[in-house]
């Protein structure tokens, strides 16, 4: 089974205001909106990590999933 999930995306301008994870294969949805995150200066690109802990059966080998970053 997988155990989680390691998210990363680099940005420059404006903020991300979540993380978005669809199962599409179990109809599982999961969202992430912190409320603190750093900006960066002089459009300097930032990275954000985020890991997921993921229960037994939630997500397995082969489904179809879609992962989004949303921002302001």
């Amino acid at each position: 089974p997988i155990c989680g999930l390691n998210i990363c995306a680099v940005y420059s301008r404006g903020k991300p205001s979540g993380i978005g994870i669809s199962n599409k294969t179990n109809g599982l949805n999961w969202s992430y909106n912190p409320t603190i995150i750093a900006l960066p200066d002089d459009d300097k690109p930032m990275i954000w990590l985020s890991h997921w802990k993921i229960n037994a059966c939630q997500l397995e080998m082969g489904d179809d999933i879609a992962v989004g970053v949303c921002h302001d």
